[in-house]
């Protein structure tokens, strides 16, 4: 049971912003804390081929439900490659 308001816990962890790393040791707190910092925190995936080794791996995405329902965009950048000039 928790002991906040939820919407008191809401206030709080919408006004950390838009600080990723505050936003997901908030997620650790509580369920409700997850439930809440979740949307906020994985609204947008962006996904960078030229990134080694990657940050977070597809296989977290499918096993955890509640991180999949708070996707709403992904970006898959890709690194520009220069090509040779023809004359």
């Amino acid at each position: 049971m928790d002991l906040v308001p939820s919407e008191l816990t809401t206030l709080i962890i919408k006004n950390i912003g838009r600080d990723r790393r505050t936003l997901a040791s908030c997620r650790l707190v509580s369920r409700t804390f997850r439930a809440i910092a979740n949307p906020l925190l994985f609204h947008t995936i962006t996904i960078n081929k030229a990134r080694k080794p990657p940050r977070l791996s597809f296989e977290i995405f499918v096993r955890n439900i509640d991180i999949i329902n708070s996707v709403k965009e992904i970006i898959y950048e890709i690194q520009a490659v220069a090509l040779p000039e023809f004359v």
